[in-house]
Formats: C-alpha cells, structure tokens, sequence
C-alpha cells in the first residue's frame, strides 16, 4: 500500500499523539502552527497543524480530509510554537490540548485571528438636519440620532450605541445609507499609554543589577536577584525594561496572581515609557483576544501578566522578568500542570534573552542553579531610597 500525502495535527483531546488527515488542494500553503478546521468522529474540531507533507500509512478510506484552512500563517511565533511542543514532552501533557490552552478562546472555537475591528458612529450634518423631521414610527433611527448628537462631535463607539435601543445594527445600516451617519473602523488594542514619572534614585546595589542585566540584552543569561523587601526589585525591572524598550524590544513581566493589583499596573505605567497590556482572569473573551494579538503584532512594548502570560507570543522579545519567582501561584493544580516560571527560562533560553528571576526568598532550586553558575546571582541588601 502506497503512503499518501497527509497533514499530521494536534487535536484538544486527552490523547498524547498526533492525527492524520488528508491534504488537499486548499492545504499546499499550510505551516506548522496554522490551526486547521477537521472532523473527529460526529463532530468537528479546531486542530493545529504540527507537520505538514507527513507520509501516512493509513488506507485511504480511514483518512479523513481536512474540512477548512482556517489560517494563512502560523497563530505562534517559531520558537513559541517550539516551547509549546517542548513542554508537552517535558510535562508529559497532550500536545493538543497544550497548544489549545495557549490561544484565546475564540481562536480556540475556530474564530478569526484577527480580533473584529469596532466601529465609531458620529451623526453628519446631514443628520442633524434630519433629526427633526424624523417620522414618529422611526423610533430607533430617532434615538440612535439623538444619542450621537448628544455625543457630538466625539461620535460613541459600539459599545456605547448597543445598549441606546433593540435592533440598533439595522437601523444603523439604514442611516449610515442616507449619509445622516459615519462609521469609521480602528483597531481595539486594550493598551495602557505609561507616562514616565518621577524614578526612584537607585542605589550602588540596584544601578549594577541594572548595569548587568542591560549588558546582557540580546543573549540568553538568567539572573537571579534576591534583594530584601523595599530593597527596591521593582525599580531595578522597571530600568532594565525601559532600556529593552529603547531598543525596541518586548518585555514580559509576570507577577503572582495576589500582587497583580492597580497600583502595581500604575507603578509600571509611571516607570516606563510605551504601551502597556496587562493579563489576569478578569478580562473578557474579547479583551484577551485583543490584548494577545497586540502583543502578538508588536503593539504592545511591556506584557504585564499572571501565569498563563508566559504562553503570549511576542513580535520582537528583549527581556523576560518573573517577580517573586518562588512564589506557588506560578504552578498550575490541574489540567496541564506546568510552573510557569520554569516555563520562562525555558522561553528565554529560546529566544536567546535574558530573564531576571526577582525574589526576597528565592526558591531552593534558584539558589542552587546560582551556587552552580547556572544563574547569575544579583543581592540587594539594603532598602532603596528617594531622590
């Protein structure tokens, strides 16, 4: 029997391997990382294409074609894609599944990559004009006028129109076609402007842990700096991400689920300059897709984020910080258990960047890798203080 031409894909199923489908003319282009639409059994699955051109011994009646290309480049970067299959051999997880619980959960049910554009709605002249002569049964047309002429010139965006009436998107189409209103589409990226405050003043400890870290920008070196509390770690990571961002890289910045709060987001948005995107479990389906694809396309200069951050793909990766590294919320419980610190080393290693492991406790295993050179080790002994 002659082994046909097949695509070999990673399915969300709790089965460590990969499955066999048939190419077809619609699958010549396809790359390793494409997610790909197939059937499995009586249902269809958003699958992840890990080999294309594999050789397949399966008959021909067994191999199923692929339903739909559902990508025309690769939703991971190369070495994230990589780290991914790393680490379902190295944690000993489902490949699929891992891939699956990296992406956003539309592109998880087969959604576009791109996350959807919003429009913005502002009335016309036009339509100033026209609002008083409005019909009494154009109910919907007249408060959807009324709004955006109360809202002038600013205009609302979709999500402010949606709730002014039912059934708001016709009558928008029926405006919008009499010239009495303007939409224009942009971008959604949730980005946070940092605007540059005042710095602490760093001390000779904190100014050579920022002179060592900044030196080794552009290759792998792991960094561990152990620094009492108040010894000022946050101000060392804010410097060492700001030159990262001069260069123009991407700093990723995890922090325990417990300690991600709004005054630690304003601390950075105060010590940086750049777009700001944060991850934790309180954004919206939506929200995470537009915060992933901006820090996906470069939009984002710093992703500031809790354990599942460490899976972001990043356009231009400089710099990779983990606060409090030994802290138990990087482990996950359940399902694909991994420790997302561990995680970043490895990323970083990849990626050939430095990661800067911060802590005023570090991890038993942090201190050893130190002891054998495996890290460099960065103390801070005495409290930081005030310019």
């Amino acid at each position: 029997m002659a082994a046909e031409d097949a695509l070999r894909v990673a399915l969300p199923v709790p089965i460590r391997r990969l499955f066999d489908y048939r190419s077809t003319p619609g699958t010549d282009d396809v790359v390793p990382g494409c997610r790909v639409l197939v059937p499995l059994r009586r249902r269809t699955v958003v699958g992840i294409v890990c080999v294309p051109g594999a050789r397949t011994d399966l008959s021909a009646p067994r191999l199923k074609s692929v339903s739909r290309v559902l990508d025309q480049e690769a939703v991971f970067p190369k070495p994230l894609f990589e780290l991914l299959l790393w680490a379902a051999e190295y944690y000993q997880h489902p490949v699929g599944e891992i891939l699956h619980a990296a992406l956003p959960a539309v592109l998880r049910r087969g959604g576009p990559l791109r996350p959807a554009t919003s429009r913005h709605w502002r009335i016309t002249a036009q339509g100033i004009n026209a609002l008083p002569s409005l019909p009494k049964r154009s109910v919907v047309q007249r408060r959807v006028l009324e709004s955006l002429k109360a809202a002038a010139p600013d205009g609302l965006a979709d999500s402010d129109i949606r709730p002014v009436a039912k059934r708001v998107q016709p009558a928008l189409a029926r405006l919008v076609s009499r010239g009495w209103v303007a939409g224009t589409a942009a971008d959604v990226h949730p980005l946070l402007d940092a605007v540059h405050g005042a710095r602490l003043r760093l001390n000779a400890a904190q100014t050579q842990a920022v002179d060592r870290i900044n030196a080794s920008l552009g290759a792998y070196r792991a960094h561990l700096l152990h620094g009492v509390t108040g010894a000022g770690k946050t101000e060392v990571y804010l410097r060492s991400a700001a030159e990262a961002v001069s260069r123009g890289g991407q700093v990723m910045v995890l922090i325990p689920e417990i300690a991600l709060t709004p005054q630690l987001v304003e601390r950075f948005q105060n010590g940086l300059t750049g777009k700001l995107v944060v991850f934790h479990s309180g954004l919206g389906i939506r929200q995470r897709h537009e915060a992933w694809w901006a820090a996906r396309q470069g939009a984002a200069d710093v992703v500031l984020g809790t354990r599942s951050a460490v899976f972001t793909p990043l356009r231009n990766p400089a710099l990779i910080i983990v606060d409090e590294e030994h802290d138990s919320s990087y482990k996950q419980q359940d399902g694909f258990r991994y420790n997302a610190r561990d995680i970043a080393v490895k990323r970083a290693q990849q990626e050939q960047i430095p990661i800067v492991l911060g802590s005023a406790t570090p991890a038993l295993e942090s201190v050893e890798n130190a002891r054998r050179g495996r890290y460099r080790l960065l103390t801070l002994k005495q409290r930081a203080g005030l310019r």
